[in-house]
């Protein structure tokens, strides 16, 4: 740590230490240190500007101070802590000059009575006056005992003018002299230049995020109370942001005891709403702070999006006002199109008082809804629909889901999910329903409540057509069949199995490739290998005739069972591999589960071949999957 009362001055004489408003402030109490930082910062000792610009409570501002304090013995640091009334060039110039004359007490004296002879109203030369200050203070400093400026808190003065200032002061920045600038939003300069020439160090919200080992060290040395998955939950929930552990554990210190320690953390309640409030929103403008209210509801968000939300055209200028001013908004990916709030920040838009809306959250979630759907993005569509309480529009638009998007997509889960919202006078009110939702509970095995579904198709009949009515009785034996293959019921599988394939309209190919499967399967479980064969080109060539990449994955996992059972191991394996091949380049997350399925058996046929390395790396792959979809996959 530099003591500042034990510099030297040139001629050997002991600099006194600043006054007051040159006052570095010490480490909050219980700060964990953040090493790993202060060596990102140390790598630009040797360049013009360091930027740390973050949004509020992510720790810029005590960062800095251990940085201070780690710097080498031969460092010395000057401390401004900027204000609002520093956005007057003149009185930030003459905080700098007041400052850098307790390192050289000669330094600018005409120029500092320049300063203060000048009228605030009056226009202001800075460059001309900065020029001379330069070149005075370049013969000051000393690359043997440099200087670092620390500019603190430079959003509260930022502005046009002083920007352009302190672009002219880094431009013709002596030797010697580093800046150091912690702000809430990025400062207004052109820094390519510095960029280029590695004189520029930044440092972002996604830096200062506390690790999780920072957030454990954090909440360890304050409560030891907290453990296991209210703890996770905790860590999880503050995104890695300093104010937000810190008002949890000042709200559990209040609460004095463990069995009133609060178990969450949320940024509508108490301390954290209080600090949200009065330093981040209350200070933006109105128009932001509606455009804040009206996308809080949604999960994530673009500017299509929100002009559809609020019917306006300028919610593109408004994303980029809150992304420059650090307004807790997080990116969700590299081409800066969606986005999300930080969750306890959304927490507290959305417990914002009824009555101070614009529109009611049920008209923002249905206006969601009709964009999703017009944007061919069904998934959000319903659940918007949900969220806005209109389950006859979300009814409507599960219709329009096809049992193959369910067998190919694989998005059983997300259909049982929606079911849980529907009242099951709606789930019986179409035939479509009723069919969808027997097949994603036949699939997910919930054998009785899929019958129990199916048996209300008998409502329905006799259909309006001939043709109507064979489809419907078509898709019954087949969900008949899947039923029957899931309760181990080997004749009545092919029977239904059977009888389906004989009557299925050829749009319906999804159900019958999973017929084709089903007997496939018990095919080889027969020991009739050539019969599986058969099936399984079948299988393919109907796959490849509609174009469906995961449905040809899965006709290459059937051939390799038949491969393995016939002893050909190797190429089953060249049909897994071409399973996987199929796949490859498709990024939807519905993929998960037959990619792992695929990789999961990839690895057994390797461990056949006694390869167990590349076996175990291959399972391994296959249970990195996300979660519940690489376990239910294997």
């Amino acid at each position: 740590m530099t003591d500042l009362s034990r510099i030297q001055g040139p001629a050997g004489a002991p600099i006194p230490a600043p006054e007051g408003r040159f006052y570095r402030p010490p480490l909050p109490d219980g700060y964990v240190l953040r090493p790993r930082l202060c060596e990102r910062l140390s790598a630009g000792l040797n360049g013009r500007l360091l930027l740390v610009s973050a949004p509020a409570g992510f720790g810029k501002s005590s960062l800095a101070v251990e940085f201070c304090q780690s710097l080498p013995p031969h460092w010395r640091s000057l401390w401004l802590g900027l204000s609002r009334r520093d956005s007057d060039p003149g009185r930030f110039l003459e905080r700098l000059l007041e400052g850098l004359q307790q390192y050289f007490a000669h330094l600018g004296s005409q120029s500092l009575g320049l300063l203060k002879m000048r009228q605030r109203h009056q226009p202001f030369a800075f460059e001309e006056w900065l020029d001379g200050l330069l070149d005075e203070l370049a013969a000051h400093l000393s690359s043997a005992s440099p200087l670092l400026l620390v500019l603190d808190d430079y959003h509260l003065a930022q502005g046009p003018v002083l920007d352009r200032c302190l672009q002219f002061f880094l431009n013709h920045l002596p030797d010697g002299l580093l800046v150091l600038v912690t702000s809430r939003q990025r400062p207004d300069w052109h820094l390519a230049r510095l960029r280029l020439s590695r004189q520029l160090l930044e440092l972002h919200e996604q830096d200062l995020r506390l690790t999780y080992d920072e957030s454990l060290t954090l909440l360890d040395r304050h409560s030891s109370s907290l453990r296991g998955e209210a703890l996770e939950s905790l860590i999880l929930r503050s995104e890695g942001w300093v104010a937000g552990l810190r008002f949890w554990l000042l709200a559990a210190s209040e609460a004095g005891s463990s069995g009133a320690l609060p178990q969450s953390l949320n940024g509508g309640e108490g301390l954290i709403r209080d600090y949200l409030l009065e330093e981040v929103i209350d200070c933006l403008p109105a128009e932001v702070q509606s455009f804040l209210y009206d996308t809080a509801p949604q999960e994530r968000f673009c500017s299509e999006l929100c002009d559809a939300l609020r019917e306006s055209h300028d919610s593109a200028e408004i994303l980029r006002y809150l992304l420059a001013h650090q307004v807790f908004l997080v990116p969700l990916d590299e081409q800066g199109h969606w986005y999300r709030y930080h969750h306890l920040f959304s927490d507290l838009l959305r417990t914002r008082p009824t009555a101070n809306a614009v529109l009611p959250p049920a008209s923002l979630h249905l206006r969601a809804c009709r964009w999703f759907n017009a944007q061919g993005l069904l998934d959000e569509a319903v659940e918007q629909a949900l969220r806005a309480g209109h389950l006859d529009v979300a009814a409507n638009l599960v219709q329009n889901l096809s049992e193959e998007q369910l067998l190919a997509e694989q998005n059983v889960g997300m259909l049982l999910r929606w079911k849980m919202d529907l009242p099951d006078s709606l789930l019986i009110s179409t035939p479509r329903l009723i069919v969808l939702y027997s097949w994603a509970l036949g699939l997910a095995c919930q054998l009785d409540a899929a019958e129990e579904l199916a048996s209300h198709l008998s409502r329905f009949l006799p259909a309006p057509s001939a043709t109507a009515q064979k489809s419907m009785l078509a898709q019954w034996l087949a969900l008949s069949g899947i039923v029957a293959r899931g309760r181990g019921n080997r004749e009545l599988t092919l029977l239904y199995c059977t009888e389906a394939l004989e009557t299925l309209p050829q749009k319906r190919y999804g159900q019958r490739l999973v017929c084709l499967s089903t007997l496939s399967n018990l095919a080889i479980a027969d020991g009739d290998l050539w019969r599986a064969r058969g099936l399984n080109r079948e299988s393919l060539e109907l796959a490849q005739r509609v174009g469906n990449p995961l449905f040809e994955a899965l006709a290459h996992y059937d051939r390799a069972r038949v491969l393995q059972a016939r002893g050909e191991i190797l190429r089953a394996l060249d049909e897994v591999r071409q399973g996987l091949q199929r796949l490859y380049g498709l990024s939807t997350q519905r993929l998960y589960a037959v990619r792992a399925r695929l990789t999961l058996y990839e690895g057994y046929l390797l461990m056949l071949r006694c390869q167990p390395r590349p076996g175990w790396r291959a399972c391994g792959r296959a249970w990195s999957r996300p979660g519940p979809v690489a376990i239910s996959a294997c």
